[in-house]
């Protein structure tokens, strides 16, 4: 992977306090005044499953007091991660994912493309489920469409450590780079970086 850079995406951004929406026309939702929650999951005592929780970190220093942005991270998928997002008008999460990719991969996915259901429980739900539910019982939570899912292809899920392997590690500046892009797609006014030259991004 080559090395690149975003710029203070975060400075630029207090700069200019506008709404982080505008009419759009790919039926995703544009309230005047709507709430993105950025999460990251993971199990931070598992080598690669750890990432998530390590791109917000990252992530929270960068976006600290942007209006209507909240960095956050969480250990269970399913019905807790639906509690997470009540109030929210979109959402991007980012977790650790294994489709057969080279390690360090960088996906972009809709709600039914990755498992968020980190709980053994077998009364707990995938994502979609949770948010149904969540919408049944009549709370305010994003649409399935304006959930957006970065995923980071990883290499072991399996041993404890408290560090991710080398290429899922050398991917986590990337990563940021994916998330902050998609921010800028809820906030046009937001002035984005391209993701490095290189990095895989599916």
């Amino acid at each position: 992977m080559s090395n690149g850079t975003v710029g203070d995406t975060a400075g630029a951004l207090r700069s200019r306090q506008t709404s982080c929406h505008t009419p759009r026309r790919d039926g995703r939702s544009a309230p005047g005044n709507g709430r993105v929650l950025i999460i990251g999951l993971g199990n931070p005592l598992v080598s690669d499953d750890r990432v998530g929780l390590r791109v917000v970190q990252r992530l929270r220093a960068r976006l600290a007091g942007l209006p209507n942005v909240d960095v956050t991270e969480d250990y269970w998928g399913g019905l807790r991660l639906m509690e997470r997002m009540i109030g929210y008008d979109q959402a991007i999460v980012i977790d650790a994912i294994c489709t057969g990719a080279e390690p360090g991969t960088i996906h972009a996915l809709s709600t039914d493309m990755i498992p968020t259901q980190k709980s053994a429980s077998a009364h707990d739900v995938n994502l979609p489920t949770a948010l149904d539910f969540g919408r049944r019982a009549g709370v305010h939570v994003p649409n399935d469409r304006d959930v957006y899912l970065v995923g980071i292809e990883a290499q072991d899920v399996i041993n404890f450590s408290d560090r991710c392997t080398p290429a899922v590690a050398a991917a986590i500046p990337y990563a940021v780079m994916r998330v902050v892009q998609l921010l800028g797609s809820l906030c046009p006014t937001m002035p984005i970086s391209s993701p490095g030259r290189g990095q895989p991004v599916v």
